[in-house]
């Protein structure tokens, strides 16, 4: 069989190679990114369209007259508002507020970004933005899915003004089911734009004056134990990733923290609340779900050790997420209807979602997607996406195979701890290198098991070949 200048025996052999000679070009693309690119420089706008810079010019300038539908917004300057992001992030798109009412009962704000107040259904900027399915993080640089303009400007919910936003107010019960859910066109103003530290620390004291982050804080860990109940997985621990600043890699590890959690509860909270929702009045939305297919009993997997290594076997048993017209459970979460709804400025699909409420709720000009509709746009822009996630793992996997080029001069062994066989036949295992928060193959000789521990070595690493070797030994 011969296609496309690939010769090959079958159909799927056919497909391997070309996967393997796609990854090539994608990592041959980003290696002349990097060298055509100043480090640490952003995508300039010249990178849109012509017609979508001067369109993102003209709504800049108009972002503060006024706009149809700012009437219809309800007004909740009047709650503290909290955004909470890296120090680094540019596109905000989410904030949280705690209000009280009169009989005690606790309501949890998720603000979101509300692009649709500028920017028009099929306009330029819109298919831009729905090309590019999502912003793209590289190691050195940004390539925004809207022109840095709008989407770091009068997109994003910074503080000192009265932003756009979509509000989702959310009641829990006691046991942290979702009692009552209720979306608004709103305003919102950013009392406190915090990093995760600084979010750490307010939670952490709880100051009686200022005791809100505290308490959100708490009614998001009773929602996070309820999903735990319906089988959701929790896989809190560090995670590494290069950065190249000036010319010069560095790894940077994320760590677990209390407002990291907070803040993925609040957004996983959404999405549910606004699932159910669409669910109820049956609008076709985004959905996204994930099949699940656990092949270890629950005592099987009581018997692997605790952590990294366990979860390294129940990811085994999850599916791909995919995104449906329709509602669909997603395994890992825990949830029966759940959708991406908080970064609008980020990806696309949220972006969409908004269009159907808004739509749906007659605040935006048109008539929603009905399943039929709606499904060949979710097919496209599911394969952009896992594009745009291939260039991001390529460009990632790159810089990994050059910083560890200057670890091997080291010749330091670095502590792991063994997670699965991925080819036991092949000695082939799966390590996590907790100083590095990463996971990596490497070759094991030795008779382990999973959660002994190791020492990694690295034998041969080569750029150019996109080839690495790691040696474990029982430490």
């Amino acid at each position: 069989m011969k296609r496309d200048n690939i010769c090959a025996r079958n159909i799927d052999e056919l497909r391997s190679l070309r996967g393997t000679r796609r990854r090539k070009y994608l990592a041959l693309e980003i290696k002349a990114a990097l060298e055509l690119v100043q480090p640490s420089a952003f995508i300039a706008n010249e990178e849109f369209p012509r017609e979508c810079l001067i369109e993102a010019e003209k709504l800049h300038s108009q972002c503060l007259d006024f706009q149809e539908g700012d009437n219809d917004r309800i007004d909740l300057s009047y709650l503290r508002c909290f955004s909470i992001d890296d120090p680094s992030t540019l596109e905000v798109d989410d904030a949280l507020s705690l209000e009280i009412d009169l009989d005690g009962r606790q309501k949890i704000w998720i603000h979101v970004a509300d692009p649709h107040r500028l920017i028009a259904a099929n306009s330029c900027l819109d298919l831009e933005a729905k090309r590019r399915a999502s912003s793209l993080y590289l190691s050195d640089r940004l390539v925004p899915m809207f022109p840095l303009q709008l989407g770091a400007g009068p997109f994003s919910l910074t503080p000192g003004l009265n932003k756009a936003a979509l509000s989702v107010a959310v009641c829990l019960d006691s046991d942290g089911s979702i009692l009552s859910c209720d979306i608004y066109r709103s305003w919102v103003r950013i009392t406190y734009a915090l990093s995760y530290n600084d979010a750490d620390e307010l939670i952490d004291l709880a100051p009686p004056e200022d005791p809100d982050l505290s308490l959100l804080h708490n009614l998001l860990l009773t929602r996070r134990t309820w999903r735990l109940g319906q089988g959701a997985l929790m896989m809190d621990q560090a995670e590494g990733r290069l950065f190249r600043t000036e010319g010069e890699l560095k790894l940077e590890i994320s760590e677990p923290c209390s407002a990291r959690a907070m803040v993925a509860e609040a957004m996983v909270l959404a999405g549910a609340a606004v699932a159910n929702w669409a669910e109820k009045v049956h609008l076709a939305m985004p959905f996204r779900g994930q099949a699940g297919n656990q092949s270890l009993s629950e005592q099987q997997l009581l018997a692997i050790p605790p952590g990294a290594v366990r979860w390294a076997h129940q990811r085994l048993g999850l599916g791909r997420s995919r995104l449906h017209s329709s509602s669909s459970p997603h395994q890992a979460l825990g949830l029966e209807s759940y959708l991406q709804w908080t970064s609008p400025i980020r990806r696309y699909a949220d972006l969409m979602a908004h269009r159907q409420w808004l739509q749906y709720s007659g605040l935006l000009k048109g008539t929603p997607n009905n399943e039929e509709d709606i499904k060949p746009q979710l097919e496209q822009l599911e394969q952009q996406s896992k594009e745009v996630a291939q260039i991001s793992r390529e460009d990632q996997r790159a810089c990994l195979l050059e910083w560890l080029q200057l670890q091997k001069q080291k010749r330091e062994l670095q502590p792991a701890i063994m997670l699965r066989w991925l080819r036991e036949d092949q000695d082939l295992a799966l390590v996590r290198i907790e100083a590095w928060a990463m996971e990596l193959p490497a070759r094991l000789r030795d008779r382990a098991i999973p959660g002994d521990l190791l020492n990694i070595q690295i034998q041969e690493v080569d750029p150019g070949r996109d080839l690495l070797h790691l040696k474990a030994t029982i430490g």
